[in-house]
């Protein structure tokens, strides 16, 4: 297996995971000797034009999302003399590709990377009422499954919450579960000094604990803890829960918070702060490496999304060694990287996120000592070369090598 060719809508979107993911998958491929067909809006060699659908390009673009138009040329150069196909969303440009794959007897794999509910928290009326979600939810699997992936012997899906969705809504394939892997990046040696962390920890240990004296004579001492969020501002993202939270913490005083990334709840968060009376608030979209930098200094990650198949966000912030406080949503997967039960909270509740936000607050020797365990997590399981053996593997079992 030489020739890989990797099918996803728009390659060029970094506030995108699903772009993220093809661009690293690609990159690590290439380094490690094959020959990496990238193919979609703004790839280096196998572009493809947006293809603009009235009111769904428009719904598409609110979610940071642009469709392809399904070029049948563009295809048919990059899939000659390939040795494997792997798609990832069940769109117009991936079903041709599948298509045209099986036509030339190539093998081909899948990734699931959109769930339905996904689409539906953020779709109107459909995803306010929770009979009617479920229903086209339903409706939904059964689509991508009739139209795309049970064409497709493997698919690669990044969690076991996934693949539990899967199965559910009668998927036969091999499921393959692995991460989509933490950019190397995120690991370098820019990383906070965590033993220097740590003695500013004992310092603040020790001037919270004392009581007995009012907090402002200890503002010299008990420092600012950053919260940083990273993510598309979404419905099922539930930004609101976290903004209601930090206006019920005790230490509101001294959290500063830095929200990173765009979406359509963009100006209703930011009217949502104001209401709420947040200061040391910021919210805007950060480039990867600006991203890198703000969790380097970062104390905590919240992540209260309420649907969510993985999340490296999560992962990136873990990488960097900043703690997470993640919402328990039978729905999001990322619950599943806590380590601490400080680290979870019961989704919605923004009285729970709120104790949970202090607690790590007063409890800095705590934060320190689990930022190096979380760090060590996010290096050792969720590595981007442990997921790229992964997929590997499953191209070995697919092209039944």
């Amino acid at each position: 297996m030489k020739t890989i060719v990797l099918v996803c809508d728009d390659v060029n979107d970094h506030g995108n995971g699903t772009s993220n993911s093809a661009r690293q998958f690609a990159e690590e491929l290439q380094r490690r000797g094959f020959e990496v067909r990238l193919v979609g809006i703004g790839a280096p060699e196998f572009s493809v034009r947006e293809q603009k659908i009235p009111l769904v390009s428009f719904l598409a673009h609110k979610q940071r999302m642009r469709l392809a138009h399904a070029d049948k040329a563009v295809l048919a150069r990059a899939l000659d003399g390939a040795d494997l196909v792997h798609v990832y969303l069940p769109f117009s440009l991936e079903r041709l590709a599948v298509r045209m794959a099986r036509s030339r007897h190539i093998p081909v794999t899948a990734g699931f990377h959109l769930m339905p509910q996904n689409v539906l928290y953020s779709a109107g009326l459909v995803g306010k009422i929770p009979w009617l979600r479920r229903l086209t939810s339903n409706w939904l699997y059964t689509l991508f499954w009739k139209q795309m992936y049970r064409w497709v012997s493997d698919i690669h899906v990044p969690s076991r919450m996934g693949k539990t969705q899967l199965v559910k809504h009668g998927y036969t394939n091999r499921i393959h579960v692995f991460s989509n892997g933490v950019n190397p990046r995120f690991t370098e040696v820019l990383a906070p000094d965590r033993a220097k962390e740590k003695a500013e920890a004992e310092v603040q240990t020790e001037a919270i604990q004392q009581q007995a004296e009012p907090l402002q004579q200890h503002a010299l001492t008990v420092r600012m803890m950053k919260i940083i969020t990273s993510g598309r501002l979404a419905g099922e993202k539930d930004y609101d829960t976290f903004l209601r939270a930090l206006a019920l913490c005790k230490h509101r005083a001294h959290i500063s918070v830095q929200m990173c990334g765009t979406g359509p709840k963009y100006h209703h968060l930011r009217a949502l702060a104001r209401t709420e009376k947040l200061e040391n608030f910021t919210i805007s979209y950060l480039s990867s490496r600006a991203l890198q930098r703000e969790l380097n200094g970062a104390d905590l990650f919240v992540h209260p999304a309420l649907v969510e198949l993985e999340s490296l966000s999560v992962l990136e912030a873990l990488a960097c060694g900043v703690v997470p406080v993640i919402s328990d949503s039978e729905l999001s997967a990322a619950s599943q990287f806590s380590l601490h039960q400080r680290s979870l909270f019961a989704a919605g509740n923004a009285k729970q996120l709120a104790q949970q936000i202090d607690w790590w607050y007063e409890h800095p020797n705590e934060r320190a000592e689990y930022s190096a365990r979380y760090a060590q997590l996010a290096r050792e399981k969720y590595s981007l070369h442990a997921s790229v053996d992964a997929f590997l593997a499953m191209a070995k079992q697919a092209t039944r090598m």
